[in-house]
């Protein structure tokens, strides 16, 4: 739990230190973690990470349109996809979907990373493994599929950590 509290706190603070334009500086137990195997991302733009970032940090900018684009294709497919899965009778996977799935242009390796994740934190199977055949196929280390797995871990866990703690909260409270 210590270590999900200080990466999301770091990944945050990334963000808001980059966003007032302030030096970032780690402390001894961030570094630790990343030296440890933890994930540490840095949602700066890739200028700033470029200019100084924890050794072992990855890159995700927080305005990255691929992953925006996965987060909408994937809301929407996932839950269409994982229903036929669910569902009993067979004629509706014979049924055309008539999503629109087109794109303007051939997703990339960052898309298909992001529609892994996603397709992970909405526990679409069918979706997780389209996504991952198609990325071994264009060359992509299963390291890096997972590593889109665990940062797919952490955000859902900062999500439904965020959701409980505004559930418990009094809806009428001053505080």
């Amino acid at each position: 739990m210590k270590r999900f509290v200080l990466l999301s706190f770091l990944a945050f603070s990334l963000a808001f230190t980059a966003c007032a334009g302030e030096a970032f500086t780690p402390s001894a137990e961030a570094k630790a973690l990343v030296k440890a195997g933890a994930v540490l991302v840095d949602v700066r733009t890739p200028e700033e990470f470029a200019g100084k970032h924890l050794d072992g940090a990855i890159n995700i900018p927080i305005d990255d349109l691929e992953a925006r684009k996965a987060a909408a294709m994937m809301a929407m497919t996932n839950v269409y996809f994982n229903a036929l899965h669910l569902m009993k009778a067979p004629e509706y996977k014979e049924l055309p979907s008539r999503l629109r799935l087109n794109r303007s242009r051939a997703p990339g390796i960052a898309y298909g990373l992001w529609c892994v994740a996603v397709s992970a934190i909405n526990g679409c199977g069918d979706c997780l493994d389209k996504h991952e055949a198609e990325l071994r196929r264009r060359g992509v280390e299963p390291a890096r599929v997972q590593i889109a797995l665990r940062i797919a871990a952490v955000v859902s866990a900062i999500a439904r950590t965020l959701s409980a703690e505004a559930a418990l909260r009094p809806q009428n409270s001053d505080r």
